[in-house]
Order: structure tokens, then C-alpha cells, then sequence
């Protein structure tokens, strides 16, 4: 992998665990308004609206045409269904707490991944994905207090965005990021568009600013979690995907002044360290590949 490839895709990636930390947090605030079908509606429609008119401006309605259309109405689907999950368990739990459990995601993404779609896995990114999961492990219950409820739910969270993931890692070989992002925002608002009759309650006009900033976080999560796995294989990426827990702990911290444990601080030192190995590593060995192939040219 080219060093600048490695570059851009790190920097996708962090971006792709600040922003969906950024759109479930203003989600949960929503939770006390809305029902999760409801926001996960408001998202993909609001997320539609800011496609069409960045499609509009620059005159590029590429963005529409794909010639996996199948694959792309599947993910759509299963994605629609993950967030009206994720939203859920963000009513159900605190942040942090459902932050924590959806930290178990990227193990799974890596194991689907390699089951899946071939990718390998070394020695060396076993062990550091083991380290982080091992924080994972120290952070699963922030408050240690998570009903058996909330832990299921944040369980099924983890598990459908782990199947998401690898879904975009397949489509992403031959996909746009804005195309991929395009029709999950379609499919996301026709089917949760069918059950909002079920669960509305009411306009608030005073929450669009909130509604409207759920849209755009999630849109740019969804393009910056598409474009991150165009760059990078599964178990390069979504170790990256902690530093979500950290950016969730920070925003519970400052709207509801929850403040994390020391063995939750313990988790996360452990989880960013296996971060910042893996991308040294990655980084290290990018390098060395270049120079190689700058000698082997003529």
C-alpha cells in the first residue's frame, strides 16, 4: 500500500468514527421526541436532500448510476435496519455504554472480512486487534449498570455494523463512496419511510436545526466510513474505528456531564495505543514498500 493511500485512508477513517459519534449523540437527544424509526427517517431523507443539491451544484448526476444495483439495494436495506438498531440502543442506554459495545464491531468486520471477502490477517494485526478488544473488553460497561436488555441490543448494533462494513469493503471495489452513500439514504428513507405512519407523534418545528445536523453527521459518516474502506483492507480500518468510544465519552461528557471511570480510561489507553501500532506499522511498511518499488524502476 502507498504511503499516501495509507495517509488518506487514516484520516477517512478517524473522520468515520468522529461523525457518526457527532450524529448518534444528536440522535439520542432526539430520542426523547422521536421514535428510533422516525430519526432514522429524518437522517436518510435530510441526507437525500444534501446529496441532490451537491449533485445540483456541480452539475455531477453520476453519482446515480451504478451497475450494481442488487448489491446496492441490499446494503441499502440491511443499513436502513442497523441504524433503526443503533438509534435504538442509544434510546435504550447511556452514550458511553452503547459506544463501548459497539466497539466489539470491528472485530467482527475483521473476521467477516477474512471469511468473506479473503482478506488476511498476519500475526502482528491479530495481536494488536487482540489488544484492542482487549480495551474494548475493560470499557464494556462504563456505568456497570447495563440492563440485559441494553447489552443485547448494543450486541445486535455491533453485529449489524460489522456486516454493513464488509458489505461497503465488497461494494467499494467498484462503487463510488457518493453513489453507495446515495442509495443507502434512498432505501434507508423508503423503509423506514413505510413505519413512520406507525410511530409518529408530531411535528416540533423547533428541532429541525437538530434534525437537520443528525443528516449531515450521518451523511458525512456514511461517505467518509465508504471512502476509508476503498483505501484500506478491514483490519486496518476498523481498529481505527475506537478512537469512536473516545469521541462518544467526550460528547457524553459535555451535554450530559457523564464523566468515564478509570478502568473505562484504562480500556481506552489501551485501545488508542493499538491504534497508533497498527497505523505505525501499516505506515512503516507502506514506506518500505515504495522505496522498493522506486528502486525496481528503471
Amino acid at each position: 500500500m502507498k504511503t499516501d493511500i495509507l495517509l488518506r485512508g487514516v484520516l477517512f477513517a478517524l473522520a468515520s468514527a468522529l461523525f457518526p459519534a457527532l450524529s448518534h449523540t444528536f440522535a439520542k437527544v432526539l430520542t426523547a421526541h422521536y421514535h428510533p424509526v422516525v430519526i432514522v427517517f429524518f437522517r436518510c431523507f435530510a441526507s437525500l436532500v444534501l446529496i441532490g443539491a451537491w449533485a445540483a451544484a456541480t452539475k455531477n448526476f453520476t453519482i446515480y448510476k451504478t451497475e450494481r444495483l442488487k448489491p446496492n439495494l441490499l446494503r441499502g436495506g440491511l443499513g436502513a435496519i442497523s441504524v433503526i438498531i443503533v438509534v435504538w440502543a442509544y434510546k435504550t442506554l447511556p452514550v458511553g455504554d452503547v459506544a463501548a459495545l459497539l466497539n466489539a464491531s470491528p472485530l467482527l468486520s475483521v473476521t467477516l472480512a477474512m471469511l468473506f471477502l479473503g482478506e488476511r490477517i498476519n500475526w502482528k494485526r491479530a495481536a494488536i486487534l487482540a489488544c484492542g478488544f482487549a480495551g474494548v473488553l475493560l470499557m464494556v460497561q462504563p456505568s456497570g449498570k447495563i440492563p440485559l436488555e441494553g447489552v443485547v441490543i448494543g450486541l445486535l448494533a455491533a453485529v449489524s455494523i460489522a456486516v454493513i462494513t464488509v458489505l461497503i469493503r465488497h461494494l467499494g471495489r467498484t462503487e463510488n463512496a457518493m453513489t453507495m452513500t446515495f442509495y443507502f439514504s434512498l432505501i434507508g428513507a423508503c423503509v423506514s419511510g413505510v413505519m413512520v405512519p406507525f410511530f409518529w407523534t408530531g411535528w416540533e418545528p423547533q428541532l429541525v436545526w437538530l434534525v437537520l445536523l443528525v443528516g449531515a453527521f450521518g451523511l458525512w459518516a456514511q461517505l467518509a466510513h465508504a471512502q476509508a474502506l476503498k483505501l484500506l483492507p478491514v483490519a486496518v480500518k476498523e481498529p481505527i474505528g475506537y478512537t469512536f468510544f473516545l469521541w462518544s465519552i467526550l460528547l457524553g461528557f459535555l451535554i450530559w456531564d457523564t464523566l468515564p471511570t478509570p478502568i473505562v480510561l484504562s480500556g481506552s489507553a489501551l485501545v488508542v495505543s493499538s491504534n497508533l501500532l497498527l497505523v505505525f506499522l501499516e505506515y512503516r511498511k507502506s514506506r518500505k514498500l515504495s522505496e522498493e518499488t522506486e528502486l525496481n524502476i528503471p
